[in-house]
């Protein structure tokens, strides 16, 4: 190792270029034969350690970071870093995440290649092809580093048939295990050079070109390994500068992956559904790059992303049973979009993904509903800009009147996050629009949504919306008040149950929705609702569980605020406690 660290010095001083350093290392590495053997399987040892460290740490034998320090830890991204110089968080579930692919060894080789090309090309050439091909994983990771080197170090006799060759025989005989040294390989060789990584690589059009080859009638393990390297290098790509030979590389694999969206296996599946995502994102943003207009006609970028926007929307207005290999496909796109960072420029094809997101969280395909849960947790994060925010909110609406009730009641939970998101963006009159489409489901037929869309406007109330809260506090007394009145007459009521349950649920949410203070209108409001006691199931339940509620969020500061009740009113109150003494 003592003459890998002088190696590595020689080729950090030899900047200034001079002719002895050439010399110095052609003889270090050509004057003993299997010097550079022995390099790469020192190396190898290295990596050897790091796999033990990495497994002690995954059985919890070494604990340095908290879960929080390193969620905070990885959100932060050092943008002087020469390598990646894209940050993205796309992780797949069908691949492994660690990866032992050192980038300082690959700028070693790198150098290496730079100083001595033709002495020792073919030398590391053949060690690469050598190591490529051996059974230990660590052997592979100096492969892959000593590869992405040599690829990256501009070098122009290096052949684009051995860059073929290479790659080809990494696709097929590389490992699961170590696949993603290899793509992290791929990634440092298409990686941008210079200062602001501008520069393209002498090599990185052969590179794409290779990965991009299609293979007819290979294994689904051949082609979920070939799109993951593509989704590696295209990540790397800086959009806004593509020449006009990129465009053309992305529009062609982006043909190819549209027609695997239904692909057999899932974990092609899972590839073209992040791969799609990068590609479209890409051309979105070079289209954008032109024009500077998200609103430009342009904006699709090619006709290639409108295509898939089409599918987006052929496969929602399905009729029937759902496609769900197409629908997997495009949650893993949805997914991708917003672990990315780039939804940005996706959003219309987001907004089209909503409705499929809602309907699927409870299904008979359990792997489809998790996958459609994931995306509802990455969907409530993501806030829609104009054009796009009112389509959002007119699909959302109208998916609270769906005919089945999971999917109104989904529609509900994910309103509540939505208004939140977007509570300074929204207009009076979308807002107004969303809280009607909610008080509607007061009165559903499903006692779950009703009670659900009870608790969703009392959270709603608390958000400070005084104006429509107020409105809503008021309207739902005087409706609460008329079906006492009424029911104290001789006639009898002509609402349903399910209606008289709305108007005691809308009540109950206004009690809710102030659970620390004692605003003037609350006693009479609690009150009232008291009186709905009497009533069958479910009514009753919800009378005795919201006073219940209010109890007990005022009984730190009850022996005050009673005093803001009457005695008629305690009386009341205290029929419906299960502590009658409480309201005393």
């Amino acid at each position: 190792m003592l003459s890998i660290s002088a190696l590595n010095a020689l080729l950090q001083k030899s900047s200034q270029h001079n002719p002895p350093i050439k010399e110095i290392i052609s003889q270090i590495l050509l004057q003993e034969e299997g010097t550079l053997n022995d390099i790469f399987t020192e190396l190898s040892f290295l990596h050897e350690d790091n796999e033990s460290d990495d497994s002690a740490n995954d059985n919890g034998l070494f604990l340095t970071q908290s879960n929080a320090d390193e969620e905070i830890t990885l959100f932060f991204y050092d943008f002087s870093a020469s390598w990646p110089r894209t940050p993205t968080s796309i992780f797949l579930d069908s691949f492994p995440t660690n990866s032992t692919f050192d980038s300082s060894f690959a700028k070693v080789f790198k150098r290496l290649v730079q100083e001595c090309s033709t002495d020792i090309l073919d030398e590391i050439q053949n060690m690469i092809e050598k190591f490529s091909c051996e059974n230990e994983r660590s052997k592979r990771s100096v492969a892959s580093e000593a590869l992405a080197g040599l690829l990256h170090s501009n070098i122009t006799t290096i052949s684009d048939d051995w860059v073929n060759i290479i790659l080809e025989n990494i696709m097929n005989e590389s490992s699961l295990e170590s696949i993603n040294e290899w793509a992290c390989c791929i990634l440092y060789a298409v990686t941008g050079k210079g200062k602001d990584g501008n520069e393209t690589p002498v090599l990185r059009h052969s590179i794409l070109n290779c990965l991009i080859k299609n293979s007819e009638g290979v294994m689904a393990g051949f082609v979920a390994k070939r799109y993951y390297f593509i989704l590696s290098a295209f990540k790397e790509i800086s959009p806004a500068i593509m020449s006009s030979d990129a465009v053309k590389l992305h529009e062609e694999i982006f043909e190819e992956l549209l027609q695997n969206i239904d692909h057999a296996s899932p974990q092609v599946r899972e590839v073209v559904g992040a791969a799609l995502c990068v590609i479209s994102a890409n051309l979105r943003c070079y289209a954008y790059s032109k024009t500077k207009s998200l609103e430009s006609s342009d904006i699709n970028g090619s006709d290639k992303v409108a295509s898939l926007l089409d599918s987006i929307q052929e496969i929602t207005n399905a009729k029937g049973d759902p496609d769900t290999d197409r629908i997997e496909t495009m949650f893993h796109f949805m997914i991708s979009c917003s672990l990315s960072g780039r939804s940005s420029f996706l959003l219309d094809m987001i907004v089209s993904l909503i409705y499929p997101v809602l309907s699927l969280q409870d299904t008979s395909d359990k792997d489809l509903s998790k996958l459609a849960r994931d995306a509802f947790q990455l969907l409530s994060c993501q806030i829609f800009s104009r054009p796009f925010l009112e389509s959002a909110i007119e699909i959302i609406v109208s998916s609270c009147s769906d005919s089945n009730w999971k999917i109104r009641f989904a529609s509900l939970t994910y309103l509540e996050v939505f208004m939140y998101r977007h509570m300074f963006i929204l207009s009076e009159m979308e807002k107004l629009f969303i809280w009607d489409g909610i008080k509607k489901l007061l009165s559903d037929n499903q006692v779950e949504v009703r009670e659900h869309a009870s608790k969703i406007l009392a959270s709603l109330m608390k958000a400070g919306e005084k104006t429509i809260s107020k409105t809503f506090r008021e309207e739902s007394y005087v409706n609460a008040l008329s079906v006492i009145n009424t029911k104290n007459q001789s006639y009898n009521c002509r609402c349903t149950l399910a209606s008289k349950h709305g108007v005691v649920l809308a009540l109950g949410a206004s009690v809710l929705s102030v659970p620390y203070d004692m605003p003037s209108w609350l006693p009479n409001h609690v009150t009232l609702l008291a009186k709905f006691i009497t009533e069958p199931y479910p009514i009753n339940i919800t009378v005795t569980k919201t006073v219940a509620e209010f109890r007990s969020s005022h009984a730190d500061t009850w022996d005050i605020q009673k005093s803001s009740f009457t005695e008629d009113q305690l009386e009341v109150l205290a029929d419906t406690s299960l502590s009658s003494s409480y309201f005393a």
